[in-house]
């Protein structure tokens, strides 16, 4: 985890670090999916920050899908 600089991010804090080029690797679901899913199976729970900071850091354009 060291390596790999793993740690809690906010949509404010991953919006910057695709800013300023870096990758990131998101689990939607989080903490809540880690804890409780015993197959891994994603629990999403209403859970929409992956998709908010893939369009707040203008990795993904909504237009592409309407």
């Amino acid at each position: 985890m060291t390596v790999f600089q793993v740690q809690a991010g906010t949509i404010d804090s991953c919006v910057n670090l695709l800013k300023d080029n870096h990758i990131v690797s998101i689990a939607p679901g989080g903490i809540r999916e880690a804890l409780f899913s015993y197959n891994y199976e994603i629990l999403w729970h209403k859970r929409t920050g992956f998709a908010r900071v893939a369009l707040q850091s203008g990795a993904v354009s909504l237009k592409a899908y309407l």
